[in-house]
This record gives C-alpha cells, structure tokens and sequence, in this order.
C-alpha cells in the first residue's frame, strides 16, 4: 500500500514539472492574469469607429466608451458596478480609433488584464468583463443584445447596426426596426413609431414593408382603419412578388372587401402566391379547386396544393388532406394518414381536427380506443368554442366517458354549445 502511495505521488510530481497536470490557482485581485495584444481589426457602432483591443482572440471595447455611441453607463462606488443602458436620444460622441504604434505589429504584447471586483452590467444582464490599465472592456459581440453585429471577413471589419438607429436611408433596416418597435423586441414597444418606419420603408419599395402596412391600414392599428390604403399597399407589395401580400389580397377580392368582389382575381393571386410557396395561399387555393369555387373543379389539383401547404405545416390544410384521406375524396381511403395529418393539426391548435381525431379515439377508428385521449382532445377542441367539441364533452361529463360523471359540467357545456346555436344540445336541455 505504501509502495503504491509513493509511486501515485512520483507521478503527480513528474506531471506537474512536466505541465501535463494543471493546478487551478484563485488569483486575487489586481494579479495579471493575461495578455491584451494589437490587432488590425476595426470596430464600429452605426458606422462610426471605436478603438478595441485584442483578449484572447476576441475583440474587446472599453465599457466607458459606449458613452460615445448612445449609451448610459453608470458607475456606483459602493456596489462597485459599471451599469449600461442604451440611449437612444443621446448624440453621437464616437471615439477616434487607435492604430499600432510605429515598431509594433499584430499579436505583440500590449498590456495585461487583471482580476477585478467590478462587475459590468448590461441593461441588467452581469456580463463577462476584464480589467486594464484601470478601464473595463467586454466583447464587442455582447452588442448584438442592442442592434445586429456583423463581421466583415474581406475587410477585417466587426460592425454594430443599433437596432433603433437605423442606416439612413436603408429600407431593409427600417422594416426590420419597425417590426422590433411592433413587438416590443429589443426596444419599447411603440405601434406609432412601427407605422412611422413602416411608412418610410414602404415608401421605398420595401415590400415586407408595404404588406405590414397594408395590415396595419386594415385592422385600424396605429392608424385609422382605412381599407382603401390597406388595398393600395396590399397590391404594391403583391406587385413586387410578396407572396404574403398576394394571399392577403387575392382574400379581399374573393370577400369583396375594400374592392369589388372578383374571383378571377382572386385566383390570380392566390395561384401567385401559391406558386411563391406561401402555405396559407396553397390551401385557399385548394379549397376553391375542391369546391370548383372561380376555377373548374379539380381534385387532382386540390389534393396537390394541400398537400404542398400541410407538409409546409399549415394546419388547416393539414386537417383538409385528413378529411380527404378519411373518406377517399381525390385520394384512395386511408385512415393511417388521416390519423397522422389529423394528429400534426391538432398539435397546432386546430379546432376542427382535434374534435375529429377525439373522435377516432373514441371509436377506436384508426387507433386504439382511448376515451382519456378522446376527451382530452375535446376539450381543448371545445375551449376554442367550436360546438360539436361542446356537444360532446356535455356527454362525457354525463356518461363518464374519459372522466368522472358530473352532471352539472354536462349541463354547462350543453348550455355553451346551445347558445353557441346547437339545436341538439338545447334539446339535451330541454329533455331533462
């Protein structure tokens, strides 16, 4: 036992002379714990420069100088915290860019980082950060949190685009900060300031742009409900090949809203936007073929666009090609797919399919006989209010199927269901 110690402790010493074996050390405070080297790459915010310094192979900015490029940053003694916070209204103070000093060149040797107490925040996320020569640098890359961070390989260039400063002028930039305004992403959410980018990009040609607009003129949000420019914006986005846009117009034709009603146009456009790949236009598309609905009745056709839209997940078409697959309508009977489609629709939501595939459960029609999964599955059908799925969970709670009888849940979903306008479940009431 002794012999083995004495040679385990040989070999301990032998890998710790030779490097093999490394022995965490807790530095203190104010020990140098790494180098910060030259580099030739830049860095800037909003186009305008700021000087970084290279820390293991990452390019750091000195926190302070975000002061420059619209950033609050506050020091507090006694937590001894650096805090940052964007500022959108403050004015640009960039800091001039250092070069490599004469007789220095890349990968030299130009300071050391220490350990710190400091802790840098930013916007309240506590950040990786290191200190030199009394000043706190962190990566650029943490800027992505405020705006898009992009790497310019040819030029050697890291870029950060503030997400609420967009580039003069660049319409992509304004729709792209128009939907963070929209959702609240990144910046306060603020409609009007949405519909003020949205406006600008739209203006340009930018089509995303026009159709968000379009929706906005539409609805009546952020702006006075006017179908008139939604229609206008709808058929400028439409007209440069966005395929939402044309889904949302070919709509407005079929319904006659906002236009005159004209299903040779709708189909237009929605064979437009089918063809783009637009998933809901696909199933539009579909439902009019299956219905010989402004174009000559062709299943064929009706079945290829569903499909096209379910496999892209749309979950009405998903549950359409179920139906078709349950009753061998333009498809030979198949109720293994049915169950599938079915099942992926109901995964999403869909009211319609999740009553359907309670009701295969239910049966054991396709699947083994579940009357838990069943009444599972109605019950979120029902909480959507769609009636049949209301029907049934009254009888459910009546019978015990998947459920502990209780009668006066039964009559509180018959009753949802007849005012929903069920003449059967009234009945059910009117019997008892």
């Amino acid at each position: 036992m002794k012999i083995a110690k004495r040679i385990l402790i040989m070999a301990l010493t032998l890998a710790l002379m030779s490097g093999m074996l490394a022995i965490p050390v807790t530095a203190a405070v104010g020990d140098p714990i790494g180098d910060v080297v030259y580099t030739t790459i830049t860095a800037y915010i909003n186009g305008q420069p700021i000087p970084i310094s290279n820390i293991k192979g990452y390019a750091q900015i000195i926190v302070e100088d975000l002061v420059g490029y619209g950033f609050d940053v506050a020091w507090n003694a006694g937590e001894r915290t650096l805090k940052v916070e964007r500022n959108a209204k403050k004015a640009m103070a960039p800091v001039p860019a250092e070069g490599i000093p004469e007789g220095k060149k890349p990968g030299d040797v130009k300071a050391r980082y220490i350990v710190s107490a400091i802790k840098v925040y930013l916007s309240g996320e506590l950040v990786e950060s290191y200190s030199i020569n009394g000043r706190m640098f962190i990566d650029f890359n943490l800027l992505s949190k405020y705006g898009k961070v992009t790497w310019d390989n040819a030029a050697r260039k890291l870029s950060c685009q503030l997400y609420d400063a967009p580039e003069a002028g660049n319409a992509d930039e304004m729709n792209a900060l128009a939907v963070r305004y929209y959702n609240g992403d990144g910046v306060a959410k603020d409609v009007g300031k949405a519909i003020e980018l949205w406006t600008k990009a739209a203006e340009q040609g930018q089509a995303d742009a026009q159709n968000s607009l379009a929706i906005r003129y539409a609805n009546g949000e952020g702006v006075a409900k006017d179908m008139g420019k939604a229609i206008e914006w709808w058929t400028k986005a439409a007209e440069n090949g966005n395929a939402k846009a044309q889904n949302n117009l070919a709509g407005r034709y079929a319904n006659g809203e906002g236009v005159a009603k004209d299903m040779g146009k709708a189909i237009e456009w929605w064979t437009k936007a089918a063809e783009n790949g637009n998933a809901a236009a696909q199933n539009n598309l579909a439902v009019r073929y299956y219905n010989g609905d402004g174009v000559e009745k062709d299943l064929v056709k009706a079945i290829e666009w569903w499909t096209k839209a379910a496999e892209q997940g749309q979950a009405d078409a998903q549950h359409n090609l179920a139906v078709r697959y349950y009753n061998g309508d333009g498809v030979a009977k198949d109720v293994g797919k049915a169950i599938e489609w079915w099942t992926k629709a109901a995964e999403q939501g869909q009211a319609v399919a999740q009553n359907n595939l309670a009701g295969r459960y239910y049966n054991g029609d396709g699947v083994e006989k579940d009357l838990v999964k069943a009444f599972e599955l109605w019950t979120k059908s029902a909480e959507q209010g769609y009636v049949k799925a209301m029907e049934w969970m009254g009888t459910c709670y009546k019978y015990g199927f998947g459920v502990a009888k209780d009668m006066a849940k039964a009559i509180e979903w018959w009753t949802k269901a007849a005012e929903a306008g069920s003449a059967w479940a009234q009945e059910q009431l009117d019997s008892m």
